[in-house]
Formats: structure tokens, sequence, C-alpha cells
């Protein structure tokens, strides 16, 4: 099943890269920071920006703090992302948006445990942000649902 939907998750950011979509690509951070974050985009990924929020769930209600985005010196579309995980459970959330795509927001989520990023968790959403449930699923450690 894993197989399958890293195959549909290619096949996607293939097609989206192709016809000219706006992606939000995740990797370790370097230099202190906790992870990179490249924006593929055939318009301008420079003109684009990411957030981030570190989302917990407090008395049964999301809780999101802004957590430090910086752009990279000299490499065009490619953002740092700072800030200290709890050692509670916890899902980091970025997203990206650019002018030349409107409305549209790419999100990426990538659940935090004992303070360390847990990358194998990483769940994208293209077309329909991430509702309650999925943030609570992605905190528990299961698949969430992807549009």
């Amino acid at each position: 099943m894993k197989l399958i939907r890293s195959l549909l998750l290619l096949a996607a950011a293939s097609l989206m890269a192709f016809a000219g979509g706006l992606y939000l690509e995740v990797s370790p951070g370097a230099s202190g920071s906790l992870l990179t974050a490249k924006v593929t985009a055939c318009h301008e990924p420079a003109k684009s920006t990411v957030t981030a929020y570190l989302v917990t769930f407090v008395g049964g209600q999301l809780q999101r703090q802004p957590i430090k985005v910086a752009p990279i010196v000299n490499q065009p579309g490619v953002f740092s992302i700072f800030g200290a995980l709890p050692d509670t459970r916890a899902v980091v959330e970025l997203a990206v948006t650019n002018p030349q795509f409107k409305d549209y927001q790419p999100r990426v989520l990538i659940r935090s445990e004992s303070g360390k990023l847990q990358l194998a968790s990483k769940q994208h959403f293209f077309s329909v942000p991430p509702n309650p449930g999925d943030y609570r699923q992605a905190l528990q450690g299961a698949q969430a649902s992807t549009d």
C-alpha cells in the first residue's frame, strides 16, 4: 500500500511539474534548521511564500504556533524552517503560496515525536487542505487522506 501511495505521489508531482503546477518538496534541514523546503513551480518559484506552524491539540482544539521561515540566500524558492520541537507529539504544517496560483495552497504535514521530526510520516495535501481529522491521524501516526 505504501509503495502504491508513493508512486501516486510521484506521478502527481511529475504531472504538476510538467503542467506548471506548484509543489513543496521537504527535506532534512541543514545548519541548525529543522527542515529545508523547496518550491517547485514553473512560474517564478522565487515569488512563493512558505509558512510553517507547529500544530497541537489542546483541550480538543487545534492550536497553531508559527515557526520561523527564512529564504536561503542565492537559492530562489528555497527556505529554511527554524524552531524548537516539543517533547510531546505535534505536527509541523508547511504551506506554500504563489501569486501566479491564487487560491491554490499545497500543504505538507510531518509528525514530531519526542522532539524529533518523523520525516517518514510526511503527507502532502494538494487541492483540499487538511481537516482536523487529518491532524489527529498525523499525531497518532496513522495515514491521513490526501487529495
